[in-house]
């Protein structure tokens, strides 16, 4: 498999691991942006980093909606 197939099937993947069908619409293209920087930088770093903002921003606003 190539790599060119393998960044949208694991996009795919990661959107669907999350079981919400609405956000599969945002969780696919944030999941492309985490395979191409995987495959720019050539380490998971950058990727992981950008997780663990996106994280951040959605606890940070689930957090603001429950005040």
């Amino acid at each position: 498999l190539g790599v060119w197939a393998a960044v949208p099937l694991s996009a795919t993947a990661f959107a669907g691991v999350h079981l919400a069908p609405a956000a599969m619409l945002y969780l696919f293209p944030l999941a492309l942006c985490f395979a191409l920087l995987r495959i720019r930088h050539d380490t998971l770093w950058a990727s992981a980093l950008l997780h663990m903002v996106n994280n951040a921003l959605a606890f940070s606003v689930a957090l603001a909606a429950m005040s």
